[in-house]
C-alpha cells in the first residue's frame, strides 16, 4: 500500500469510529508498526491544520487518537443538526384512511378438489343414466 493509501485508510477508520482510537488497533488493522502508525496520524493532522479543514484529528494521552470537527466550525455544526433535530413531526398531512375491500374474485385462491377416478365416474353415470323403479302403485293392473 502506497503511503497516499495508508493516509486515506486511516481517516477512513477515523471518521467511521465516533470514539478516540488506540494506535495499536490502528496499527493493526493497516498491518503496520504503531511507530509508522504514529508517524501517519501526525501526517494527516498537520495536513488537516495546514489547510484549515474543517475536521481535526486530536490526540488523547494514553496513545488514543481521534477525528473530530473542528471546534472553530463547532457552532455552525451545532445549528444544522439543531435545525435538523427540532423539524416539526407533522409537516405531511396524514394518509387517508384505509378501507377494507375485498380482493377481486379472480384472485381468490382457489380450494383444492380431489377428482374421482375414472372408474367412480362410470359407475355414477351408470347410476344416473338407468330408470329407477317405479313403485307397484304407480303401475296400472
Amino acid at each position: 500500500m502506497t503511503e497516499r493509501q495508508e493516509l486515506g485508510s486511516l481517516e477512513a477508520m477515523l471518521f467511521a469510529h465516533a470514539e478516540p482510537v488506540e494506535t495499536a488497533r490502528l496499527a493493526d488493522a493497516l498491518r503496520l508498526d504503531a511507530d509508522e502508525v504514529t508517524t501517519l496520524l501526525q501526517k494527516l493532522q498537520k495536513r488537516y491544520d495546514e489547510q484549515e479543514s474543517g475536521m481535526v484529528i486530536l490526540y488523547f494521552e494514553p496513545d488514543r487518537w481521534q477525528m473530530t470537527t473542528r471546534p472553530y466550525y463547532g457552532e455552525m455544526v451545532k445549528r444544522i443538526l439543531d435545525t435538523r433535530r427540532n423539524a416539526p413531526l407533522s409537516v405531511m398531512p396524514p394518509p387517508p384512511p384505509r378501507r377494507f375491500r375485498p380482493p377481486h374474485w379472480r384472485y381468490w385462491p382457489s380450494l383444492p378438489t380431489i377428482s374421482p377416478s375414472p372408474a367412480a365416474l362410470s359407475s355414477r353415470s351408470a347410476a344416473l343414466t338407468r330408470r329407477p323403479p317405479s313403485p307397484s302403485c304407480w303401475t296400472r293392473d
